[in-house]
């Protein structure tokens, strides 16, 4: 009889054992695979409410799936500095390709290209608010250019290291949207391994370099689409920045480097070049269009500075900012204003070696120019306003003079400014 009851014991221990190991799984071999299942089709846009992706960028598109919500055109998800008493507003933080005024049948918008997939956007200044406008996915857009007229240029590197150079235009497309319409960028790739490219604003005519094969770069202008394209001229140094202004004149800029002379050349149609401003060290240009006023910078011996020049006989002027060029925008219009993003602590060292490779960043206050009268003004200092450190690049001005669009080069993020009038 003990013995019986020592084998039931037993029988009952084994039972309990195997629903035991049954329970446990089934919790480690089944249920969390599904759970882990779900969490990664939710994060993919695989959730039960359907989800729209005609508005907004990227980040507000992960953001929206995440709590489950739907993306609208008028949507802004982007936590930023942006507030009722701020003229500055954070775009986008997604990393940005570049960007350009849009001129449409009332104003000009603000469109431009993410990084990650090369989605065009449009931004809309007075509403803060943004939309998709592409679902043409081109990943991995290291620069992009947009003309006035809307054509769009996506730089890329394939598979081999060639740089890649699309160019392209919004088409539209019937969508089953209910939201919002969508376009298609059509397009076609042309020539590899082109250095740098300029679009004529007026003609949308090209203007790029490419390596020769010499240790030096050729130069080419092409129609809009890259088609016919003709060599104007060649150079054994490799490095220079094309800039071609809406009144039709094509200035070459050598890459500056610290303490090196540089040179700053127009181009004419037949590739003759005409000396505009040369041995300043580590020379940052930028010319006025429709004027012969310049801002240019200089670096030697550490320390930079910036001057304006108001015509082609006026004597330059050293402004007290210690800036380079590339972060100054001309104002259009009869009056010489210029805005130009200065350090809050001045830098130092061989800084622009290091600022184009990315490998130090400045916090930026945004100053007023009047090059006519020789006065400069602070004007906006987005870390004392909004908390925001701001490291301006490529900083561009709509026609109307009210704001200002440039990239953080700390995070590629957009934001615009707006200029009180």
């Amino acid at each position: 009889m003990r013995t019986l009851r020592l084998v039931l014991l037993y029988l009952l221990a084994a039972v309990i054992v195997i629903i035991l190991g049954g329970f446990v799984g089934w919790y480690f071999f089944l249920h969390v695979p599904q759970t882990k299942e779900a969490v990664v089709d939710a994060a993919r846009g695989l959730s039960s409410s359907p989800i729209s992706f005609t508005g907004g960028s990227t980040q507000k598109n992960i953001n929206a799936v995440i709590a489950g919500g739907e993306i609208g055109a008028g949507a802004d998800a982007i936590p930023d500095a942006s507030s009722s008493r701020s003229r500055l507003w954070q775009v986008d933080k997604t990393p940005v390709a570049g960007m350009g005024f849009v001129k449409n049948a009332t104003t000009s918008a603000l469109e431009y290209v993410e990084r990650a997939n090369g989605y065009v956007f449009a931004a809309d200044a007075p509403q803060r608010s943004t939309i998709r406008l592409t679902e043409t996915l081109l990943p991995k857009i290291y620069e992009a250019l947009l003309a006035s007229d809307g054509s769009i240029i996506e730089r890329s590197v394939d598979d081999t290291g060639s740089i890649t150079t699309f160019i392209g235009a919004l088409s539209a497309t019937t969508s089953t949207s209910t939201t919002a319409a969508q376009n298609v960028l059509r397009g076609a790739y042309i020539t590899k391994d082109i250095r740098q490219i300029a679009i004529n604003p007026t003609t949308k005519s090209l203007f790029y370099l490419a390596a020769n094969g010499a240790g030096g770069i050729d130069a080419f202008t092409a129609q809009g689409n890259g088609s016919k394209p003709k060599k104007v001229f060649s150079s054994t140094l490799a490095h220079w920045t094309p800039l071609w202004l809406s009144d039709g004149r094509l200035i070459i800029t050598e890459s500056p480097a610290d303490d090196l002379p540089g040179y700053s050349y127009s181009v004419g149609n037949d590739g003759a070049m005409t000396l505009l401003l040369g041995n300043v060290p580590g020379l940052t240009f930028l010319p006025r269009t429709s004027s012969k006023a310049i801002l240019y910078g200089a670096s030697s011996n550490a320390t930079l500075a910036l001057f304006a020049q108001g015509g082609a006989s006026s004597t330059p002027a050293s402004l007290g900012l210690q800036t380079v060029a590339d972060k100054c925008v001309w104002l259009e219009g009869k009056s010489l204003i210029a805005y130009c993003a200065v350090p809050t602590t001045p830098p130092s060292g061989r800084f622009l070696d290091l600022w184009y490779r990315g490998a130090v960043h400045t916090s930026d206050d945004w100053w007023k120019i009047d090059v006519q009268n020789g006065v400069t003004t602070q004007m906006y200092s987005p870390k004392k306003t909004d908390g925001a450190d701001i490291d301006v690049e490529h900083p561009i001005i709509d026609p109307t003079g009210n704001y200002i669009a440039f990239i953080n080069a700390s995070d590629k993020s957009l934001w615009m400014l707006n200029i009180p009038q």
